[in-house]
């Protein structure tokens, strides 16, 4: 096991956004560190609510779904290759998490 595979404390509820380039490790790193239903893909949001994972038009409709989804006391982690919305997505969720 390498270093960066050691389990994370985080506080619960908390907020984690995690951005790499394609191919990083980001999904498994999250696989290793939190539940199933506490990792949120950027990716797939937009496949729901665009063309595809790939429809960067659609990042700001995949963050708003997010936004609408999550709830006060939820443990969330949100991993994207692209930084385009998320400061947004933590100044709209950051009062849950405080």
């Amino acid at each position: 096991m390498t270093d960066w595979q050691n389990v994370v404390q985080v506080p619960q509820p908390c907020l984690v956004v995690l951005v790499g380039p394609s191919s990083a490790g980001k999904s498994t790193w999250a696989a290793a560190q939190f539940e199933p239903d506490e990792i949120v893909s950027s990716d797939r949001l937009r496949a729901v609510v665009g063309r595809g994972e790939d429809d960067l038009e659609a990042t700001d409709d995949a963050f708003a779904l997010l936004t609408a989804t999550v709830r006060p006391g939820d443990t969330v982690l949100v991993k994207s290759s692209n930084s385009a919305g998320l400061r947004f997505l933590g100044d709209r969720l950051g009062e849950y998490f405080s």
